[in-house]
């Protein structure tokens, strides 16, 4: 048997055993960690809970986010996009569809879509950016081009033309400010209502 032969079958040899671990290792992890996947208990976590916070600088994108965050007062905010890209700074977010319930004030949740989106992470609060559309439980319709969330104060503002649709009729104003809590609106700039009779 010449050197090359002997290296040849040697290497033969050494391929099948690999190929036999490597099938070991695929039953066992098959087997093995299929149950731990499907028996573990874990709660979930919420992305601040998570490893995505970003902290090391490092920019991550996620085709397909999806964000469940459920506060102490029982307020639910599920916000969906298609694409995410998180920095420490800010969460980007294309084609943007936000569903919030309120926990205490039914009255108070609302669904809103738009474009973009942009949000502080550390305030949560949210500018959301081309063909913004909000809608309450009243029910209430407000169209913009952008839109700001102020998570603390529970205000929507906007400074820009602005539509707001209702049972009653149609308001349109240069601004808005909202205060989700009390329900009350303040429309800015030229004014003007057309009323159902």
């Amino acid at each position: 048997m010449s050197n090359n032969a002997r290296f040849n079958h040697g290497f033969e040899r050494l391929l099948r055993r690999l190929r036999a671990l490597l099938l070991v290792g695929i039953l066992l992890l098959s087997g093995g960690g299929a149950y731990h996947l499907l028996t573990r208990s874990a709660p979930p976590k919420t992305w601040m809970e998570s490893n995505l916070d970003v902290s090391d600088g490092i920019k991550t994108k996620i085709t397909g986010f999806r964000m469940i965050e459920k506060s102490a007062n029982m307020d639910v905010w599920t916000v969906e996009a298609t694409k995410a890209s998180m920095t420490p700074e800010a969460i980007e977010m294309d084609d943007v569809r936000v569903d919030f319930l309120s926990g205490t004030k039914a009255e108070t949740s609302f669904k809103l879509s738009s474009q973009k989106a942009a949000m502080d992470p550390k305030t949560q609060n949210a500018t959301f950016i081309g063909e913004v559309r909000a809608r309450t439980r009243r029910p209430i319709t407000i169209e913009t081009d952008a839109l700001d969330w102020k998570a603390a104060q529970r205000v929507i503002l906007t400074s820009s033309p602005v539509r707001i649709g209702m049972k009653s009729g149609v308001v349109t104003g240069k601004s808005l400010s909202m205060n989700l809590d009390n329900q009350t609106v303040a429309l800015g700039g030229g004014v003007t209502a057309s009323l159902n009779r």
